[in-house]
């Protein structure tokens, strides 16, 4: 589902998920730091797994434990050849982000409060 549903969200135009921005172009999908829209000088990743060096440290060299704080580095493009390629890069930029966004879509996202499950 989770696959469908990007898909779906890709072919009307893609957008953000957190801080990477994720556009078809041509037969491509096109990946790359929210604030380097206007920047031309980017290193180019052709793999889904170079997202783990992109997210592993943010722009001063500092160590990125929280995958979903806002510090993603900036200065490089990802370029992938199939949905299922941008699905794995942004497991690996947000964990379970694509998931929980996608049930949310669908509204199968089931929500429990802290103190249910403390109880």
């Amino acid at each position: 589902m989770n696959l469908k549903t990007l898909e779906r969200w890709l072919a009307a135009g893609g957008g953000l998920i957190g801080q990477v921005s994720v556009v078809a172009e041509g037969k491509e999908f096109v990946l790359k730091h929210a604030d380097d829209q206007a920047t031309e000088s980017l290193i180019i990743y052709q793999k889904w797994q170079d997202a783990h060096e992109i997210s592993k440290l943010d722009s001063s060299g500092a160590y990125r434990p929280l995958k979903s704080a806002s510090n993603l580095r900036t200065g490089w493009l990802m370029k992938l050849g199939s949905s299922r390629e941008v699905l794995a890069a942004l497991d690996v930029f947000y964990p379970a982000a694509v998931g929980m966004w996608a049930n949310r879509k669908t509204g199968s996202l089931r929500v429990q409060s802290m103190m249910d499950t403390l109880e």
